[in-house]
């Protein structure tokens, strides 16, 4: 398995799913403490499940913005 670095809000969530997956815990009152709908805590939980901590890392995470300015030499 590779090693996957999450950064500071990833890492949050993926902490928070992680003791709601393991201690039951209550998907309302996180769902309120992230901002979002139930259904996505649910999308959350799934994805833990499946991928691990990986879920957590946004696709595009290493890869430079394509609209950045090179240096002019």
């Amino acid at each position: 398995m590779r090693n996957v670095v999450l950064i500071i809000a990833e890492q949050d969530r993926y902490t928070i799913i992680k003791n709601l997956v393991n201690n039951n815990g209550s998907k309302r009152r996180d769902a309120i403490k992230f901002g979002c709908s139930e259904r996505t805590i649910y999308r959350y939980i799934s994805g833990y499940k499946a991928k691990g901590k990986a879920f957590f890392c946004h696709g595009n995470h290493k890869h430079k913005p394509a609209t950045i300015l090179e240096s002019i030499r």
